[in-house]
């Protein structure tokens, strides 16, 4: 829920480089960036918190006798 929010507002803010005066579009760049590093930085962290428990403890095959 939250990187989607973050998310929405970093495209909203790139969005608005259409119809941003001359000398503001850095700050829009710079804003939806930020956001959207953000937002990805969040998922690579989501899913490296649901891998560590795999890396740490695999599954045991059963051994076949």
């Amino acid at each position: 829920m939250i990187p989607g929010s973050i998310a929405a507002r970093g495209l909203t803010n790139l969005f608005t480089l259409l119809r941003v005066r001359p000398g503001e579009e850095v700050a829009a760049a710079i804003n939806g960036m930020r956001n959207l590093l953000e937002v990805t930085l969040t998922l690579a962290a989501i899913g490296t918190a649901l891998a560590i428990p795999y890396l740490i403890y695999p599954e045991k095959k059963p051994v076949l006798s």
